[in-house]
């Protein structure tokens, strides 16, 4: 066979190779870039999802810590009534339900006047997240740490959603620019090739880069979906920490009415007569009552959200989780007590 011949059989069995893998390596090509934009799709719904859910957390947060400071400060109305009362009695062995501490007037006025202060700090410019502080940790350990607490909370950093939120970040941008450089790189290569043998190796390499992108957005993808779990346990974390908060908000605002009603009447019995002994059994019972919901409230506004699972060499918290069965359990002895005393 003439070499002529041979040469140009030679050169059309690579052109079709050469061609061949060019073809293999487009499809990989387009399939990289689906990959890559189907994980960056995913991803941006999952950050959008998270942040809802961080943004509805620390919202409820905050709502419930100020309802507890607010609510803290004013047991002044009551603590101001309930000195004027002579030959009044300690009223600590009060029968109440076991798990409502007993009651202590000593601490009542203290965390009122507290509170007021927080109140007074919060309005001189600090943020709301300051009120989370509260709802995290109670209204009494809130007031005790006013000077950290002021410079605010970042719910997120309590679940390791920090970290969550900058994996799914740098999966985005990077490695799709880094695969947008193997595209061009193959496209030249590719053009600059005019001959049989040429295209064999521009196919070549143009498959070698397609491949190559292929398998690294295969691992993006992979990435991705190891974060979306993290990321949908996270969401999962804000959406029950959303709901007990609910909880907790819902029973300080139902026993707040109650508390508003029963100190009003309390009020205008101690502007009336101030003795203790002159009362009737009818006006002592008031008061009681008026204790009774006083300490129970006092009891729910110092229900943690968080409980503490690891502290540093100084006692300070390093990663908390949520407490949901506590709060249902103290809102579920609060309504009880006040069941128990006949109060509605």
């Amino acid at each position: 066979m003439a070499l002529p011949i041979i040469l140009g059989v030679a050169a059309f069995i690579a052109a079709g190779g050469g061609i061949g893998a060019g073809v293999k390596g487009v499809i990989d090509t387009k399939k990289a870039n689906e990959t890559m934009d189907a994980a960056r799709r995913r991803n941006e719904k999952n950050l959008a999802e998270f942040c809802e859910a961080e943004k509805m957390a620390k919202g409820k947060m905050e709502k419930l810590g100020e309802l507890e400071m607010t609510t803290a400060k004013d047991f002044r109305r009551f603590s101001e009534a309930f000195e004027k009362i002579k030959n009044r009695p300690q009223f600590s062995d009060l029968k109440l339900n076991a798990d409502i501490p007993p009651f202590d007037f000593n601490e009542i006025r203290i965390v009122s006047v507290a509170a007021g202060a927080f109140i007074g700090a919060a309005a001189g410019g600090v943020t709301g997240a300051v009120f989370g502080t509260a709802a995290a940790a109670g209204t009494t350990a809130a007031v005790m740490a006013l000077g950290t607490a002021s410079t605010g909370t970042a719910i997120a950093s309590l679940s390791g959603a920090a970290a969550t939120k900058a994996a799914l970040a740098a999966i985005g941008g990077g490695s799709l620019a880094a695969g947008g450089g193997g595209i061009a790189l193959g496209t030249t290569i590719l053009g600059a090739s005019t001959l049989g043998v040429g295209l064999l190796v521009g196919g070549a390499i143009f498959a070698f880069a397609g491949a190559k992108m292929k398998e690294k957005a295969d691992e993006v993808f992979s990435a991705m979906l190891k974060n979306e779990q993290e990321i949908c346990k996270n969401i999962g974390y804000f959406s029950r920490l959303s709901m007990t908060a609910d909880i907790l908000t819902s029973a300080i605002e139902k026993i707040s009415r109650i508390y508003d009603t029963k100190v009003s009447q309390f009020i205008l019995l101690v502007n009336r007569e101030k003795d203790w002994n002159s009362y009737t059994s009818d006006e002592q019972l008031l008061v009681e009552n008026t204790i009774c919901v006083v300490s129970v409230l006092h009891k729910l506004i110092n229900t943690p959200l968080l409980k503490v699972i690891k502290t540093d060499d100084k006692g300070n918290p390093l990663e908390t989780d949520l407490d949901s069965m506590l709060v249902n359990q103290a809102v579920n002895t609060s309504f009880s007590a006040l069941s128990e005393r006949g109060i509605q």
